[in-house]
């Protein structure tokens, strides 16, 4: 426990630091990421993939962490999330989003629980897109980006059991490879990410203090493109137990 929260913390201030270069950057950032590969600007800033400054998306994911109590004891949460955000790219380099949606846990032995709201804020910073392959025409491109993300979600569950209230502390710092087949035609991007990730949860059953019982864990997914305007995405989350998920997102 002790081993997973100075790697927590560890993962937590390097994400911090990189983004702190963020900030450094300033003027010398170029659209779309702060560091750029390419030999000129990019015309589009990428959020999620898309080019465009707003997006509106949703996601569902079902989550499965083990919870320990001040005795740590371990207890599994099932929690199913049903989520509708909006973005916003605040810089180039940086879009902040929120969202509001469902959030369903489920306990084991405690099964009559009720469904409540849950919200989310949260910000996303490229820091790295690097064309890795400078194509000849007509051949696919290959690129190499960097980013950090961290999200803030709320909720809180209803039951005969007494009410449960929690919220996760959410970071992340991928690295992602992106292909654009241009050859083939049928999707415009596809898109490979995986990294570290730290997920802390902290929560109040009855008179009871819970948090996670593992913090520090590791993402990886898959981002399909169709076009500029459309995300597609599948994700999942190892921290001890396996949580996946989906989504779309909307650029315009």
């Amino acid at each position: 426990m002790k081993t997973n929260t100075f790697l927590s913390i560890v993962v937590t201030v390097f994400a911090l630091a990189t983004s702190a270069l963020a900030v450094d950057g300033g003027s010398s950032a170029r659209q779309g990421s702060l560091f750029n590969g390419e030999s000129g600007p990019r015309l589009d800033a990428v959020y999620d993939g898309g080019p465009r400054l707003f997006s509106l998306g949703a996601y569902s994911q079902y989550q499965k962490r083990g919870m320990t109590d001040d005795s740590d004891f371990v207890t599994d949460w099932s929690i199913r999330h049903l989520m509708m955000y909006a973005g916003f790219d605040l810089l180039p380099w940086l879009t902040i989003q929120g969202g509001i949606g469902q959030s369903d846990l489920s306990i084991a032995d405690d099964e009559a629980r009720d469904a409540d709201m849950e919200w989310m804020g949260g910000a996303q910073v490229r820091l790295l897109d690097y064309m890795l392959l400078e194509p000849i025409v007509g051949d696919d491109t290959y690129w190499l980006g960097v980013d950090s993300q961290f999200r803030y979600t709320s909720s809180k569950s209803e039951g005969f059991g007494g009410d449960i209230t929690w919220g996760e502390m959410f970071g992340s710092l991928t690295m992602s490879l992106t292909s654009r087949p241009e050859r083939s035609g049928f999707m415009d991007r596809i898109s490979l990410y995986f990294g570290p990730a730290v997920s802390m949860i902290r929560g109040k059953d009855g008179n009871t203090d819970v948090s996670e019982d593992q913090s520090l864990g590791f993402i990886g997914g898959l981002h399909f493109m169709p076009s500029d305007n459309l995300t597609l995405t599948l994700e999942f989350q190892q921290f001890g137990d396996m949580t996946v998920g989906g989504g779309v997102g909307l650029h315009f």
